[in-house]
């Protein structure tokens, strides 16, 4: 039996919490003018986030988890993330990886803060860029994040390259800095 987007967002609004959600509100710079500006929180710490993930990891759709990843709520983005990096590394079948990355990579408009980037973009795009791009179609992917105006396609290349420095090769790093130095 799958895992809904009503479960998991009945699980997620279960643990809302006002004064925590104001905080984080201040925390992510959700302020006028700031880079996280009109984020909306429910006030879940990120333990109980992963919680409701491991509940739900082995049995939630991508149509669910894209819902999930497209809600006005960053709790709600960052378990859709966590599912997807879940199920990423829990399979080993091509085509999965292929249709989660390419989930991630057209839902990037709502991958808009830098926890959101750091929790998924490594073990995603990082590995499937890695894993399945030959290098000239990597390279173009490389590129269009690093020359992005989108400060958060820049963060997700950056970190992406995390997954080749945990294989000891940095080259990745090196030459996504040389775009981004004079950002």
């Amino acid at each position: 039996m799958s895992s809904s987007y009503k479960e998991i967002e009945k699980a997620l609004l279960a643990g809302r919490n006002s004064s925590r959600a104001q905080s984080s509100a201040r925390y992510f710079k959700t302020g006028k003018g700031e880079y996280a500006e009109g984020d909306t929180f429910l006030g879940l710490t990120v333990p109980e986030t992963r919680i409701i993930v491991k509940h739900h990891k082995d049995n939630a759709s991508l149509r669910d988890i894209a819902r999930l990843l497209t809600s006005k709520y960053h709790e709600q983005r960052l378990t859709a993330l966590l599912l997807l990096v879940a199920q990423y590394e829990a399979s080993d079948d091509s085509k999965t990886h292929k249709a989660i990355f390419t989930l991630y990579t057209k839902h990037t408009t709502y991958i808009n803060n830098w926890d959101l980037v750091d929790t998924s973009s490594p073990q995603i795009v990082g590995a499937y860029i890695s894993n399945y791009m030959e290098h000239e179609e990597r390279l173009a992917f490389i590129n269009s994040y690093a020359r992005s105006r989108d400060i958060w396609k820049n963060r997700i290349i950056v970190l992406a390259t995390f997954y080749q420095i945990k294989k000891g090769n940095e080259k990745m790093t090196f030459y996504v800095a040389r775009e981004l130095m004079y950002h």
